[in-house]
């Protein structure tokens, strides 16, 4: 016989959840040119099967699904024990501790041996705990163990003894769970053999054990079809046994009914490929759909992911006949396939391709059935859009309820294909008209009811309360969409607008910085985005979840912050530091202003030379503490300290400052010739804009408004300036702004050695430098009273 020392587990089963798929992400857009306008539209599957059965009953948070395992291991175990303790009633207490408490510990170690705890009373195993306060009954002291490796032994040779003795379905039944397959079938077989009397409390568990047993074989099994279709209803009448054996009187150890029912849906839909199923006559999936979705209101975790499955399995083989001619498995796999079949978590169920092509011969089965698309005009709307059925798309959406967000984004959609711009503008404002006053900045979604958890409602995004998390992103995909619009038709304020409030960083910058001018952008964000009012801190952090970033611990930022800090920067840019002041964020005012004092004194010439040369040290230091808060722009150059790998030379060069792919150049320069790159192309103004921001930004790059230590180096270099020949704490600023450099772009270093090596030649640093050619590696901290200490 072939041991298995973990056979028990086989009581029980399940299947991991998927999670459904969200299908917009806020970094939509113009990162990518406008060729999101060409992207289909996703719906959310796990959405609409809620929307359709509503809420599954028993179901776990993502975070508890590691759990569900453990859960059903004690569940099991504290089963088998309630039987074997009825069953052995009139024993002797004494008799009882020596047979029945190995048995418990030999369970009790396989849950602990998992990361469990497990709790027993002195005299009897009456209760088993895992991770969790459980009342042992009877009331007495209990004592907590874990499961220890050197105890293992002594307790494996324990329980072997002690099942001798038990009564023969037990003694039957725990042999079995030391074995795999056929050799724990026989075993199950001797259990059901007996007379009804001598197997009054296992009689339903071992059938479900037994079909379990027999199902594992099928994994390998070379069958021919005749025999298959004999395993199968082998299987099937074992399982079917469950529920009769139960009804006769048999205990239902561990649930074995309910999750019985469960195993003979997925002997119709998954126990083996599903088109050798059809081919053994075997398939039935509005059979195991019907099954699930009774388990799903059941508290059965795994049901919607079987559901996920079943339509996975049928989409792959594009096995689509039987789904099509039932309403229920109709509506299902539209919502589906219209999710792009694709799970939240996990690699991609099929590629872009192959969605489009299941989607199109789940079209063509709904039409040789003769369904009528308008009892899911939108979900068919989108699937026709997807696979380019454009004519088919326009038909179904005149059934599609009219305030629909999907249907007025299709409908938009269309007309933009059309070359109807300004009517798809049109159909998308309406469709956002009565949110206008609810829908709030949409960056931020949370994965849980936050007002349970403390926080203000006033601190949360205002639709998190109105709308649904499926309407929240059709909305926000919506305004995305019109602003893509708007900027096409020079409407370049509105578009930033709406682009903001729908949380694409990018392309609001974009505009922001690329293409409206100063004057314009002051005046917008004064008219639309005044200074948020002062609010409380939030009484508990919460876990945030942007739809495209890792969660973190965060609170929500004020909604008109970060636009208002981008009029800062590029106020700062232009040297209006003064003007720029009241739009910084309220935390780094003090040490904007401070840098303006500071400046504004280093500038007056009528103070000594020392004087500004000090203020000019402080007020680099002061750059240099605040970062790129101060002046960062959003678009230009990148660095990066590896090499061209454009050229096939041997000896590549290192790459450092380098044009990068994506905005603004895609916009002006859209990658390839195709029409879908082409729907919402700019117009001769937004490109002349665009164009003289390139020219400004890219051809000739200030470095400083891609990083501070720039900025901070200028500074540093007008403050050594104007200090004497050989100052000491001349030759410090002018190593440490040069260090700031010389690894990051040895050439913008070189005025910095120069001078030192020259007008500073007789200071330490100065003398090392003209020595090596280059700045010494020694450190040298900035110390703000370098100039005041060189008096």
């Amino acid at each position: 016989m072939k041991m298995r020392t973990l056979g028990w587990l086989g009581l029980f089963a399940g299947i991991a959840v998927v999670w459904a798929c969200d299908g917009w992400s806020p970094d939509e857009g113009l990162v990518a040119g406008d060729t999101a306008l060409s992207r289909p539209f996703e719906t959310n599957f796990q959405a609409d099967l809620v929307a359709y059965h509503g809420p599954a009953k028993g179901t776990h948070g993502r975070f508890d699904e590691e759990k569900e395992v453990e859960r059903r291991r004690l569940a099991a175990s504290e089963a088998l024990l309630v039987e074997l303790r009825r069953a052995t009633d009139s024993w002797t207490s004494a008799r009882r501790e020596k047979l029945l408490r190995p048995v418990a510990l030999h369970l009790a170690s396989r849950v602990a041996n998992q990361g469990g705890v497990y709790q027993l009373s002195p005299d009897g195993p009456w209760k088993l705990v895992v991770d969790r306060p459980e009342v042992v009954f009877p009331p007495r002291a209990s004592q907590t163990l874990r499961y220890s490796e050197k105890d293992a032994q002594a307790q494996e040779a324990g329980y072997a003894e002690a099942i001798k003795h038990l009564p023969a379905e037990f003694r039957f039944y725990f042999r079995s769970l030391d074995y795999e397959g056929d050799d724990g079938a026989l075993l199950c077989d001797e259990l059901l053999a007996l007379p009804a009397v001598q197997r009054a409390h296992l009689t339903a568990v071992a059938h479900y054990r037994r079909a379990r047993l027999r199902m594992q074989l099928l994994d390998h099994a070379e069958k021919d079809d005749a025999a298959m279709r004999r395993a199968l209803a082998a299987i099937r009448a074992d399982f079917e046994a469950v529920g009769l054996a139960v009804k006769a009187g048999s205990p239902d150890v561990g649930g074995v009914v309910f999750a019985a029912q469960g195993w003979l849906a997925h002997l119709r839909c998954a126990v083996l490929p599903l088109p050798r199923l059809r081919a053994l006559g075997e398939a039935d999936l509005t059979l195991a759909l019907r099954a699930y979705l009774e388990q799903r209101q059941g508290g059965e975790p795994s049901a919607d992911d079987s559901i996920f499955h079943l339509l996975r399995a049928a989409a792959r083989c594009d096995d689509f006949a039987e789904c099509a001619r039932d309403p229920e498995a109709r509506r299902l796999m539209t919502a589906f396939l219209s999710g792009g079949g694709q799970p939240a978590q996990g690699p991609a169920t099929f590629d872009l391709d192959g969605v489009v092509r299941h989607a199109r011969a789940w079209l063509m089965a709904l039409r040789e059935a003769k369904v009528d698309f308008a009892a899911d005009a939108v979900r068919l709307s989108a699937l026709a859009y997807r696979v380019g059925d454009w004519d088919t798309c326009a038909r179904t959406l005149r059934d599609a309820p009219a305030a629909d967000p999907l249907a007025a984004l299709l409908r938009a959609r269309l007309d933009l294909r059309a070359g109807r711009s300004v009517a798809a503008a049109k159909t998308l404002g309406a469709l956002l008209q009565p949110q206008a006053r609810r829908f709030s900045l949409g960056v931020y979604f949370y994965d849980f009811a936050d007002r349970e958890h403390g926080a203000n409602p006033a601190e949360l995004p205002a639709y998190r309360f109105e709308l649904s998390e499926a309407q929240a992103g059709q909305l926000a995909k919506a305004r995305s969409e019109l602003a893509t619009l708007l900027l096409a038709q020079g409407r370049y304020a509105e578009a930033l607008d709406h682009f903001y409030r729908t949380g694409q960083i990018k392309d609001y910058a974009y505009v922001a910085e690329c293409v409206l001018n100063l004057a314009e952008l002051k005046a917008l964000v004064d008219r639309n985005w005044p200074e948020d009012a002062p609010t409380a801190k939030p009484t508990v952090k919460r876990l945030k979840y942007r739809i495209d970033d890792e969660p973190e611990e965060c609170t929500p930022l004020p909604p008109a912050q970060a636009i208002r800090h981008l009029l800062a920067r590029r106020l700062f840019r232009t040297g209006r530091v003064a003007e720029a002041l009241p739009y910084y964020p309220a935390e780094v005012r003090p040490a904007v202003a401070h840098y303006l004092a500071l400046f504004t004194q280093a500038e007056d010439k009528t103070k000594a030379k020392r004087v500004r040369a000090d203020a000019y040290w402080r007020a680099a230091l002061v750059l240099q503490e605040l970062g790129d808060t101060t002046q960062f722009c959003d678009f230009g150059q990148d660095w990066t300290s590896g090499f061209d790998d454009s050229t096939d030379q041997e000896d590549k060069r290192p790459l450092h400052w380098h044009d990068v792919a994506g905005l603004p150049r895609v916009r002006v320069q859209p990658i390839g010739e195709e029409p879908d790159s082409l729907l919402a192309a700019p117009g001769p103004d937004e490109l002349a804009r665009v164009n003289v921001w390139i020219a400004a930004n890219l051809a000739r790059p200030d470095r400083a408004h891609r990083s501070s230590r720039y900025a901070v180096a200028r500074l540093a270099l007008k403050a050594a300036e104007l200090l004497p020949d050989d100052d000491v704490a001349g030759s410090r600023i002018l190593h440490y702004a040069g260090s700031l450099l010389k690894y990051m772009e040895p050439p913008a270093a070189q005025p910095y050695y120069r001078l030192l090596a020259t007008r500073f030649k007789g200071t330490e640093l100065g003398a090392a430098a003209r020595r090596t050619h280059w700045f010494t590696a020694l450190a040298c901290e900035p110390d703000p009273d370098w100039i005041q200490k060189g008096r």
